[in-house]
Order: C-alpha cells, then sequence, then structure tokens
C-alpha cells in the first residue's frame, strides 16, 4: 500500500465531518506533526491563554536548547522506539564509536555526514536508553504486546476545531502512553500524571473514543524503576470539563481571530497561610 502523503492527508481531514475520525497506522511522524490539528502540546498553550496558543501555532515561540536537552530528547525517543518499535531501531539510530572523543572535529564530521538520516545517541546515552528500555520490558513488557505503536488520529470536534493524537502503543480499548521522567517514586509519577497529562487523557480519550488510558513512566536514573498510573474518575471529569472550555474559547477566538493575552492588573503579592506560620515561628524563636 503507498504510503499517504500530506497532500493525501489533507484532503482526508478536510473532509471530515462533525463527529468523525480518521485512524492510521504507519504515518510519517514528520506529516503527522505538519497536518491541521491541535494536540495536546497547542492545547496546553491555549490552557495557559489565546495568544500563548496563536504564538506557538505561528512558531513565533522558538525554544533554545542546549546540548544536554538534546540528548535527553534523544534518549527519549530512542527509549520510545527500543520498546515499541525495536525493529527499526537501528534504521533511525546509530551511537557515536569510541574512537571519537568529542562532537567536533574531522572524525565528527565524517561521521555525521555518513549517517545523515539518523539520530545519533552518545556511547553514554545509549546505555541509558538499554537500561530504561530492559527496565520497562522486564516489568510491563504484556502491555506491549498484541496492538500497534505509533497510531495517529484525526477528529472534527463538535466546535469544528480539528484535534489530533499520535498513540504511543494502542491495545484494544486501552491507550499506553510510555514517558521518561525525573520521579523517582510512584507517588510523584502520579502527581506528575494527575497535574501535568490531565489535558492529553481528555484529548486522547475524546479523539479516538477509547475508554482507557494509561501512563508508564520509566525513571531517568539507576534503578530505572517503572511506574504504572492512570487518571482517576474525579480527576478525568475536571480534565473533561476544562478541555470543553478551552476548546469552546478557542472556537469563539479562530472564528473572530481574536487571540487575547492576560489582562493587565495590578497585583500584590502575600504571604500564603503556609508562609506566614513559618514567619510567625521564626518571630517566636
Amino acid at each position: 500500500m503507498a504510503k499517504l502523503t500530506a497532500e493525501g492527508l489533507k484532503k482526508k481531514i478536510k473532509a471530515l465531518k462533525v463527529g468523525e475520525r480518521i485512524r492510521l497506522l504507519g504515518l510519517d511522524e514528520d506529516i503527522y506533526h505538519a497536518a491541521e490539528g491541535v494536540g495536546s502540546s497547542l492545547l496546553k498553550q491555549a490552557a495557559h491563554s489565546l495568544a500563548h496558543y496563536k504564538a506557538a501555532l505561528d512558531k513565533s515561540i522558538e525554544e533554545e536548547r542546549t546540548q544536554a536537552q538534546k540528548d535527553r530528547l534523544a534518549e527519549g525517543s530512542a527509549t520510545h522506539c527500543a520498546v515499541l518499535q525495536p525493529e527499526i531501531f537501528d534504521d533511525v539510530f546509530i551511537v557515536i564509536p569510541e574512537t571519537i572523543k568529542r562532537r567536533a572535529g574531522k572524525d565528527w564530521t565524517a561521521f555525521k555526514e555518513a549517517n545523515p538520516d539518523k539520530v545519533i545517541l552518545l556511547r553514554k546515552s545509549m546505555d541509558l536508553v538499554n537500561n530504561m528500555s530492559n527496565s520497562i520490558l522486564d516489568s510491563v513488557g504484556h502491555y506491549f504486546i498484541d496492538g500497534e505503536p505509533e497510531v495517529s488520529y484525526f477528529y472534527r470536534h463538535e466546535t469544528g476545531i480539528i484535534l489530533k493524537s499520535r498513540i504511543d502503543y494502542e491495545r484494544g480499548d486501552a491507550l499506553i502512553d510510555l514517558k521518561t521522567c525525573a520521579a523517582d517514586s510512584p507517588f510523584k509519577f502520579m502527581k506528575v500524571v494527575k497535574y501535568d497529562y490531565d489535558w492529553q487523557d481528555a484529548l486522547y480519550r475524546k479523539v479516538t473514543e477509547k475508554d482507557e488510558m494509561l501512563f508508564v513512566g520509566v525513571e531517568l536514573k539507576a534503578p530505572n524503576s517503572v511506574f504504572l498510573t492512570k487518571q482517576g474518575s474525579d480527576v478525568r471529569i475536571r480534565s473533561e470539563r476544562r478541555l470543553n472550555l478551552i476548546l469552546e474559547q478557542l472556537a469563539f477566538a479562530i472564528e473572530f481571530q481574536e487571540f487575547p493575552a492576560f489582562p493587565v492588573e495590578l497585583i500584590e503579592t502575600e504571604l500564603t497561610s503556609f508562609e506566614r506560620e513559618q514567619e510567625s515561628t521564626k518571630e517566636g524563636k
């Protein structure tokens, strides 16, 4: 079967009626990201302010990353690939040879030019990726069997807005999202999921019409512990309400092309009750 092109996908999305969705396997990641639609990242910007959404949409927010941050992103992508699509890992990633000691000089340049289409990993990054992926597969590997990796969805919401999501792994009626994280305990990972990924849970379940979404977290440091959690019913109710509200606001903003920022007003600082208690304790000593 011929691969779907960007233009072909554009036509499919345009033809979507309210309540209709497209489910695609094997869609090129670059085509997915370039396609029309509000995903979880844009949705978070819209929740922050509509001006932030517009800036992100116009790509006027350019995040400058250090080399260490780029390495961390590469480690996350490689871990996803090692767990979800191990058969293509060697086609996508390559490790810097031990003979190349730094990312500079003729040897480094020649190595990059010889591997123009691959993501280059440091040896220590590759070791970390192996440790994290092995830890995931050893503890929850059964969740990544009999399903499909990297499934792309596009859905026309009742507001007319196109929503999109790219599922790490879809297994029956369950969506599974894999996260590399700094959390070093189940409780800390649960807090991250509750406050940082509630949008993602509401969006993905809405777009896919699936009932369940699980978050698998793996610790970035030894012992690379694995955590498994999902949003509770009360968190889901809250996030679904917030999703509906922001989509209504976003639809209005798009229709009238008005994307307001925060109102400018004088805000007076004040101590929280906890801070006041601390100050009182200090004064009493």
